[in-house]
């Protein structure tokens, strides 16, 4: 006998677990508690939990009538092969006068589904030689009278929009789609991942939330090896206490994510989980099961640079340490063409998320330096900005850098990131930008021209040699590497430099080769 959760119970103050007959298991002060029972019962004895109940006297007459009427028929033999024991089951609680939130939203869509079945005669007259036909008992089974159905329709599409825009109030709060994903006999068997799990977790356009059963101190084995797969996710919630717990657990961390997100599915292997899942109204599957894939669209990764005054190295022991900000908040931006600020807090939930993000030298993934994930790496938030602490490495990328930086060589820092959905704000002339939440990818240190500042070692030795005003050198710089129209000054001052620092024999007659020629030499002075 299922288990259900109810607020209605006339033997309780506040949240009851019952029987589908109404009987009280307990009384409960929240209905967090309630739940917790009733899926701990429903799995002690193999069965899908309740739900939450409708007590007697919110179901119509005709409903709880239509229910008795089509057990009656059933107890007669006159019901079809395809009526199931849940479906009795279903009608003798409507017939007492309860019924499942669940089961009126399933009403809703089987009566419309099965309204052609009342276009014969043995199921719409009650003349007829053959009445009640199998899809007339079906009908009052569900409630519906199939010689007057029109009520019970009605009765269940309003309550079933009801029913489901609760839902929507109380789970989704505007939220971000996102999937639930078991790792165990769901994303990996052993260390081997699971294709068709890993290939769809990667594809959906939905973030990904690893739930595992998995202690946390298996954290790091458990990153190493989800990185091995491929899988990238917005993060991993592992168990703090015993496997035992592993149902509350993913139940909490499920309900703490429905606070916030739209959770569109759950996959998980284990059956137990599924149902649990299930009664909080996320759909959930297993892997033979996964639905059709909701493709990502590309992601656009943009970056940005940025002078860092206060850039250092150190050394520690037989290594040598970097820090230096990565992003400054609530700093204007030179034009890209557009000005662009970042706000306070933007990165604070990508930082949460837990995902790998690695360091390197001018966005270029064959010069690693370091990553979030093997700890060499460590990024923070303060009131200034995106704080980036690392562990250079021993090789020719981490030396040659430390070097570089030493003697204010490179002297800029970018990093790479995308705009979730409301990320960013737009001023109404379109000519401002402010960054208010960023899915950052990397961090890099960089020899470029920065987006955030107007100076650089580049331009201030360009500056010197040339015996030019450094903020007007930054500022034509920057409108040519932009790709923005220069003013008739900038476009003289850019072909003079060129003209004093090209070899004498070259004479370049065009704005292309002055460009092309003036990058090279930006390039050579780093």
């Amino acid at each position: 006998m299922p288990y259900f959760i109810t607020d209605q119970s006339p033997d309780c103050p506040v949240w009851a677990t019952v029987k589908e007959d109404g009987e009280v298991m307990a009384c409960h002060a929240t209905k967090d508690d309630a739940v917790a029972q009733m899926v701990a019962l429903s799995l002690d004895e193999d069965m899908e939990p309740g739900g939450e109940l409708r007590i007697t006297g919110e179901i119509p007459g005709y409903v709880k009538d239509a229910a008795t009427k089509g057990l009656e028929y059933f107890s007669e033999g006159k019901a079809g092969d395809g009526i199931t024991d849940g479906t009795i089951r279903e009608a003798r609680l409507m017939a007492s006068g309860s019924i499942t939130d669940d089961k009126v939203i399933r009403a809703n869509a089987w009566a419309a589904r099965h309204a052609v079945d009342l276009e014969s005669a043995q199921n719409n007259d009650a003349n007829d030689d053959g009445f009640p036909g199998p899809g007339a008992v079906a009908h009052y089974l569900w409630g519906i009278d199939p010689l007057d159905p029109e009520p019970a329709r009605a009765w269940f599409a309003r309550q079933a929009a009801i029913i489901q825009d609760g839902r929507k109030m109380t789970r989704i709060a505007g939220g971000e789609p996102v999937i639930i994903c078991d790792i165990d006999g769901t994303l990996l068997n052993g260390s081997r991942p699971i294709a068709a799990t890993v290939q769809f977790v990667q594809e959906s356009e939905e973030d990904l939330y690893i739930i595992t059963g998995r202690n946390e101190s298996e954290r790091a084995a458990t990153e190493q090896a989800l990185a091995a797969a491929g899988v990238e996710y917005e993060e991993l919630l592992m168990n703090p206490g015993s496997t035992a717990d592993t149902l509350n657990f993913k139940r909490a961390m499920a309900q703490r994510l429905l606070e916030e997100y739209d959770v569109v599915l759950a996959i998980d292997n284990n059956p137990s989980m599924r149902r649990m899942y299930r009664a909080l109204g996320i759909k959930a599957v297993t892997v033979s099961d996964l639905p059709p894939v909701t493709r990502k669209a590309k992601t656009i990764v943009e970056t940005r640079a940025h002078f860092v005054e206060d850039m250092e190295i150190r050394a520690v022991g037989d290594k040598m340490t970097f820090k230096g900000y990565a992003a400054v908040f609530d700093s204007d931006s030179e034009p890209l063409p557009f000005i662009e600020q970042i706000r306070p807090g933007a990165f604070t939930r990508t930082l949460k998320s837990r995902n790998n993000i690695r360091m390197y030298v001018n966005h270029n993934d064959s010069a690693l330096l370091a990553s979030t994930r093997s700890g060499t790496l460590r990024l923070q938030e303060d009131s200034k900005g995106l704080l980036a602490e690392a562990d250079l490495p021993m090789t020719t990328d981490g030396r040659n850098l430390s070097i570089l930086i030493e003697q204010r060589i490179v002297d800029s820092m970018s990093f790479g990131f995308s705009v979730p959905r409301g990320g960013d704000m737009w001023s109404e002339d379109g000519m401002r930008r402010t960054l208010t939440e960023v899915r950052l990818h990397e961090v890099s240190a960089v020899t470029g021209m920065p987006a955030y500042a107007s100076t650089s070692a580049s331009v201030r030795k360009l500056a010197a040699r040339t015996a030019i005003d450094e903020q007007v050198l930054a500022d034509a710089l920057t409108q040519l590497e932009s790709g923005a129209e220069l003013d008739s000054a900038q476009a003289d001052l850019i072909r003079g430099i060129v003209d004093q620092l090209a070899p004498k024999e070259s004479k370049p007659d065009n704005s292309l080769i002055v460009a092309k020629q003036l990058l090279a030499l930006m390039e050579m002075q780093v």
